[in-house]
């Protein structure tokens, strides 16, 4: 399990927090657009379910992200 189980209601359907984060900070104004390709999404999880975030195992979300947790 990825998230532990006492965590599980916390999220309201987020899978992280940062969005309304970057929305609201004032200092992302100043941004500008990048190339930097390991921002570059993922198009394999881009349209994943709530359904499917739920039943991923860290096998599968190892080889979303290529990375060993």
């Amino acid at each position: 399990m990825l998230l532990p189980q006492e965590m599980s209601d916390k999220f309201d359907n987020w899978m992280f927090g940062c969005d309304t984060c970057q929305d609201v900070c004032p200092w992302n104004r100043f941004s500008k657009p990048h190339s930097e390709s390991a921002f570059t999404p993922i198009p394999e999880i881009l349209n994943l379910s709530n359904n499917e975030w739920h039943a991923m195992t860290e096998e599968s979300f190892e080889k979303y992200l290529n990375i060993r947790l």
